[in-house]
């Protein structure tokens, strides 16, 4: 993947000098346009790569598609709002069963004020600063033919850049109504992957995986816990989860990493309670770390790619699993995301 940016940036730099070069040379020109069919080619075979060994993430972000074919699976409460922050100006496309409809929304610099505050605010709901806050950003970002709308629609919002920050849930309507009172919110990475979700074929074997490993280290007290630090309550959670479904439910050594591998696409639901990891610095070894009994245990962003995940809902019950780097054109790195290019079309996640 970092080859792969690396490549499109190289390449948009060579067609941009093609393009502004002042005074013409034939010599540069030459060599440019060399390099340009160079990386055309070099991606050409990381396509194909992506296609034989990443299928599922190859189908979620190289592939083409027709917008008309998203709105043909959209049905009348369906609504997916796709926003785009410009340098300027934020935008959102309403795409719905019969049409497309463009907003201009705000100025970006009103927006980043107003995000940065709300976000910093998630941990004090009930202050009067987060209402406030949260209340300027339903102003601010919901497009105006849903304003007032108590019809129960669909929502799926596709987020651009610092907006994955934030949960859309927590907007506040006049009427001190969250957005989740009125709306069903859903979100996806892009209109690309969205459209793939809606074509996963499920797993027939309508039962729960229960995933709680067990760590040797009892907890001192220390907030900086190690992955090998006993969860206080995870078992509990996981049988009393385990009891309402037909469940098959792995603990302690047996919730290895192998384990997972093994079973995790044979379920329709699954359940993952356990430490995971954030790389700020590398945001494919993020991780979720199972059993520690056998020496590979965690289980990296990457290695999710390369999975096909069959289950209608992910519950990953960790901390910090909507939580990661934000990468331009990419949005947030996290574990959730890696679940969902898995093909889980509905993931649960923590934002701390």
């Amino acid at each position: 993947i970092v080859r792969e940016s690396e490549l499109k940036s190289a390449l948009h730099h060579y067609k941009k000098s093609l393009f502004t070069a002042a005074e013409q040379d034939v010599e540069k020109e030459r060599l440019w346009q060399e390099n340009i069919l160079d990386i055309e080619r070099e991606l050409g075979l990381l396509d194909r790569w992506y296609q034989k060994n990443y299928g599922s993430y190859f189908n979620q972000v190289h592939k083409k598609f027709e917008l008309g074919e998203i709105q043909r699976k959209l049905n009348k409460r369906h609504r997916i709002v796709r926003y785009i922050l410009a340098e300027d100006d934020v935008y959102a496309f309403v795409v719905n069963k019969n049409g497309i409809e463009l907003h201009r929304m705000t100025d970006r610099n009103t927006l980043t004020k107003n995000l940065k505050e709300c976000v910093q605010l998630l941990s004090k709901p009930r202050s009067q600063d987060f209402k406030r806050t949260a209340q300027q950003l339903y102003e601010i970002l919901l497009p105006k033919e849903l304003k007032g709308d108590d019809s129960k629609r669909d929502l799926v919002f596709v987020r651009d850049n610092e907006l994955n920050y934030l949960p859309f849930e927590i907007l506040l309507d006049p009427n001190d109504l969250y957005l989740i009172e009125k709306f069903q919110v859903g979100y996806a990475p892009s209109l690309l992957l969205w459209n793939e979700q809606m074509k996963v074929k499920h797993s027939r074997r309508h039962k729960l995986g229960v995933f709680a490993p067990g760590y040797s280290e009892r907890n001192g007290g220390d907030p900086d816990r190690g992955d090998n630090i006993a969860l206080q309550g995870a078992e509990s959670e996981a049988r009393q989860i385990a009891a309402l479904f037909e469940a098959d439910i792995f603990l302690g050594n047996k919730a290895s990493k192998q384990q997972f591998l093994q079973n995790a696409n044979t379920y329709n639901l699954l359940h993952l309670a356990m430490h995971s990891n954030v790389n700020n610095l590398n945001a494919e070894l993020t991780n979720l770390s199972f059993s520690p009994t056998d020496e590979d245990h965690q289980m990296f962003i990457s290695e999710l790619y390369n999975m096909e995940i069959n289950a209608d809902l992910v519950v990953l019950s960790a901390c910090n699993t909507g939580v990661g780097k934000l990468k331009k054109g990419e949005g947030i790195l996290y574990v959730s995301r890696a679940f969902t290019y898995a093909g889980g079309p509905s993931i649960v996640m923590s934002l701390w």
